[in-house]
């Protein structure tokens, strides 16, 4: 799919041999897509885990203190994209699905993004729009759950 975004202008979906959408990359992007992903790197101030440091009063005291810049990080997040859902959570490392009625201008965000990162709250972060693979798999999706249903109803069709 990265090869079609960067070659296409216009792009078709076929799924069962039946055109499900057609149109230029970011019109497709635009209403198929389910607006960006954030993802957000705090910046790692915990010290490493490891059995003889584990139960030492300094590493339970940065181990909070990285929760607390965590949800801090996570405040600023929603305060700016209030519909965001956090996605996926990984040691340092937040990702966000963010609706695309939540990103009004991008300047904005980027302003937040990187003052949250002078602040020294954020390491690094990355927005990106909706994928066409992302868009492809969608189809892909209700394709399944639409053949899951015939089956369903064929085999309750058959008990009778």
């Amino acid at each position: 799919m990265e090869e079609a975004d960067a070659l296409c202008s216009s792009i078709g979906i076929l799924v069962r041999g039946s055109m499900r959408c057609i149109g230029p990359i970011q019109y497709l992007k635009n209403k198929y897509g389910r607006g960006y992903t954030l993802e957000v790197k705090v910046k790692p101030n915990r010290a490493p885990m490891s059995i003889s440091n584990a139960s030492s009063p300094s590493h339970i005291i940065s181990a909070e203190l990285g929760n607390s810049i965590i949800r801090e990080v996570q405040q600023k997040v929603m305060e700016t994209f209030p519909n965001a859902v956090l996605d996926e959570q990984f040691d340092e490392r937040l990702i966000y699905k963010v609706p695309q009625t939540d990103v009004m201008s991008l300047a904005l965000i980027f302003e937040m993004l990187e003052k949250t990162k002078s602040d020294g709250l954020v390491d690094e972060y990355a927005l990106s729009q909706t994928t066409l693979e992302q868009i492809f798999l969608q189809f892909a999706r209700q394709q399944e759950e639409e053949d899951d249903k015939e089956e369903s109803g064929d085999d309750i069709s058959q008990l009778e």
